[in-house]
């Protein structure tokens, strides 16, 4: 008797898309100090391996996505940040997620925004 697949997804998971992206970044910042000399290489450590557990977890999605991942990572020194972003998409089937970390000495704010493609 063959085994049965798990049933597609209809629709990204944000809180889990929210979750990966938490994980992920604590994952490569959780033992630094802010050093501004290796932010970029963070920034793209972190953007990478959240795109990668997103096209993982995109195997699993009746439909396919195109993601947009950023990531900020500034220094923890009291200034305040304000960011915004606007897209024109489908709200039936696109979606974002955004997640925030920090320690004593920084921050990090990653969004992801996933957009059908079929």
């Amino acid at each position: 008797m063959a085994e049965s697949a798990q049933p597609l997804k209809k629709a990204i998971d944000v809180m889990e898309v929210q979750q990966t992206i938490e994980k992920e970044i604590a994952e490569i910042l959780q033992e630094h100090k802010f050093d501004a000399k290796k932010v970029q290489t963070w920034c793209q450590q972190i953007v990478k391996a959240v795109l990668k557990k997103l096209v993982e977890n995109n195997k699993q999605q009746e439909f396919q996505y195109k993601y947009v991942v950023n990531a900020v990572i500034l220094e923890r020194t009291g200034a305040g940040l304000h960011s915004t972003s606007s897209c024109l998409w489908d709200k039936a089937s696109d979606t974002s997620a955004s997640a925030q970390w920090s320690n004593e000495t920084m921050y990090c704010v990653c969004s992801v925004w996933a957009l059908r493609c079929n």
